[in-house]
């Protein structure tokens, strides 16, 4: 039995506080995401933030920390 036979078509890395850069890479690639190395720096400052307060970090909530931080963007340039 496969995951997608259960209906689970997500990637399988489990990232968490203890989870590096090079990890939050890899996630944000197969969700999609291309970053520059200084978006992925200011992406790893709040991911840190977020997984001191969850003990896991999931693929909705790296979608939420891309929105905003495409919000934050969209917001400086206005």
């Amino acid at each position: 039995m496969s995951a997608e036979t259960v209906g689970w078509s997500g990637v399988g890395l489990v990232l968490g506080k203890h989870s590096g850069r090079h990890a939050l890479r890899a996630k944000t690639e197969a969700l999609g995401y291309e970053l520059s190395d200084e978006e992925l720096t200011h992406l790893f400052v709040r991911f840190k933030e977020l997984a001191d307060r969850k003990k896991l970090v999931d693929e909705r909530d790296i979608h939420t920390l891309m929105i905003r931080a495409h919000q934050g963007v969209v917001q400086e340039f206005s």
